[in-house]
């Protein structure tokens, strides 16, 4: 099997904080429906959310939502994930690709707000893929081979996944 895992855009590599997410197009839905509390205004020098996005290529670890449900039997170490984000125009964009390094069966108990009740993914270190080699304007259908109503996440078949690579080496010339 593999994952798909839908996130949200980060101007930052994934890395950090964005950075003037009210001048970034792509930050659009952080506006629309904010990950915490305190979302994003237009006039922020550094985005005030804290969300796994932001350390999502420093931590490599994503959170099985919502808060309280624990990664099932059907997601293994070795197997793929893959990375999106919803544009503004509407099709999504493939924009990282890993492997499932480890999947947790209970809820952490520590580890403060965004960690504590949540039951984490660990994936081996990866980059993002380059933004004029992102594969772009994806229909979900395309992605994970039906609708995707809700959540943040999609398990897929082996020769879903197969497309999606094929994808990545057609559309960016490689990785």
């Amino acid at each position: 099997m593999a994952i798909v895992i839908r996130t949200r855009y980060n101007n930052q590599g994934w890395k950090n904080p964005c950075k003037e997410p009210g001048k970034e197009e792509n930050c659009w839905l952080c506006f629309k429906q904010p990950r915490s509390a305190e979302g994003p205004t237009k006039a922020d020098a550094v985005c005030p959310a804290d969300c796994w996005e932001q350390h999502l290529c420093t931590r490599f670890e994503w959170g099985c939502t919502p808060q309280g449900k624990v990664w099932g039997d059907e997601i293994q170490s070795g197997d793929r994930a893959f990375f999106v984000y919803k544009e503004k125009a509407g099709g999504y964009a493939l924009w990282g690709l890993s492997n499932v390094f480890s999947a947790k069966r209970q809820v952490s108990t520590s580890g403060g707000e965004g960690h504590a009740g949540y039951a984490f993914l660990h994936l081996d270190d990866f980059a993002p893929i380059p933004l004029e080699k992102r594969p772009r304007g994806l229909a979900v259908e395309d992605i994970v081979g039906g609708p995707w109503s809700r959540g943040d996440h999609k398990i897929i078949s082996l020769s879903r996944a197969e497309h999606l690579e094929d994808l990545v080496e057609q559309l960016s010339g490689g990785r």
